[in-house]
């Protein structure tokens, strides 16, 4: 978080506008609601958007929706709107020809939902992402989300 948030810091200052220049937000953001740093996360997510929506800028606008998901995610409560919101996100980095990014936000998806116990939804979800990390040939990333499916399997077995 503290290398994505000096990249980010240093892009405002700089005044870098375009969100796909130096695209650290999207990841300064997972970082953050990682952490639960949801305060310092939100105004990254507002720069964002509004950054995006101005230019138009596809990548923008997919990046802006997956981090607003992201920490509407983290609240204690389970937010539908919110995973549907980052469904959305996932589909459009699809038709933008970013299937990494897809599979990536499926995998964050998948885990939001296990942590909320919606295990129908986040096996659903899990397994999309693990098929596109098989499809991309991205072994570690499958790895990893091959061991959520199985945290999910071992807590329904308790």
């Amino acid at each position: 978080a503290a290398s994505l948030a000096a990249v980010w810091e240093h892009n405002v200052r700089e005044g870098v506008d375009d969100p796909g220049a130096f695209p650290a937000a999207p990841e300064l953001v997972e970082a953050l609601v990682e952490l639960d740093r949801l305060v310092e996360a939100q105004p990254v997510v507002d720069r964002l958007r509004e950054l995006a929506e101005r230019q138009e800028h596809p990548w923008g606008l997919a990046s802006a929706a997956r981090c607003a998901a992201l920490v509407r995610l983290a609240a204690p409560e389970y937010d539908a709107e919110a995973a549907a919101s980052l469904e959305q996100a996932a589909d459009e980095f699809g038709r933008l020809g970013l299937p990494f990014d897809r599979a990536r936000v499926l995998f964050a998806l998948g885990r939001a939902q296990r942590r909320r116990k919606k295990w129908a939804a986040a096996r659903e979800s899990l397994e999309s992402a693990a098929a596109a990390f098989d499809q991309l040939e991205v072994d570690s990333a499958a790895a990893d989300v091959v061991a959520e499916l199985t945290r999910r399997a071992a807590v329904m077995t308790r």
